[in-house]
């Protein structure tokens, strides 16, 4: 039996589309959470896959990869700089938009501009 939801909006908890299949950067069972299994020097997001892509597989590519800000894969990132804020959002933004808003057909939240505007005119 499939649960039934009064929210459309709300379908991932409700037995629509299950959130496992929205990239993320978590492993899945028996998959690797990077495109070529290997966890050193990620500094990419392949768009396609959601998953990280080392700097050395990613470099003929680079130009259609996302950037990969250090601090969402540090052990120890730190205060992350006005850039790698900047590539955060950015990251953040693209699955947004295509896999929770373009299909229901609406656009980026207003107030997410206004907070990434917020957040870059006081950085610290």
């Amino acid at each position: 039996m499939g649960a039934v939801c009064g929210k459309a909006a709300r379908t991932d908890l409700c037995g629509g589309r299950g959130a496992i299949l929205v990239p993320t950067a978590t492993t899945r069972p028996g998959k690797p959470h990077t495109a070529t299994g290997t966890t050193a020097d990620l500094v990419y997001v392949s768009p396609k896959s959601g998953r990280a892509v080392s700097r050395s597989a990613g470099e003929p590519w680079r130009d259609k990869l996302l950037t990969l800000p250090a601090f969402l894969g540090a052990t120890d990132p730190g205060a992350p700089s006005a850039a790698e804020l900047r590539d955060g959002f950015a990251l953040t933004g693209f699955f947004l938009a295509r896999h929770v808003y373009e299909p229901r057909g609406e656009p980026l939240p207003d107030a997410r501009h206004h907070f990434i505007a917020a957040v870059a005119r006081h950085p610290s």
